[in-house]
């Protein structure tokens, strides 16, 4: 999960989320600045959403990403993009 902490995802291209349901794990699909693929799987996945409103204006870029924890000591990887749009993922710990 190393790819949220520090806005390392900062700059990056959303592109794509995709869920594996039975092996409960979410994998996003991103571009890196320079534009090469980067994949992220998540495992231990409870809940995803993703919100895709665009109040902000059209855009796909990554302009933050952190890890925040609930009451339940679950572990949320959260993305905001340009857009004012977000990513959220709950995971067990």
């Amino acid at each position: 999960m190393h790819y949220f902490e520090d806005q390392a995802l900062h700059d990056y291209r959303f592109i794509r989320l995709g869920a594996d349901y039975d092996g409960a794990e979410v994998s996003l699909e991103l571009e890196d600045p320079k534009g090469s693929p980067v994949t992220i799987k998540i495992g231990g996945v409870t809940a995803v959403s993703m919100t895709r409103t665009e109040p902000w204006g059209k855009g796909s870029c990554v302009v933050s990403s952190d890890i925040q924890y609930d009451e339940n000591n679950e572990k949320i990887p959260t993305i905001h993009l340009d857009s004012g749009d977000e990513i959220e993922v709950r995971t067990k710990i």
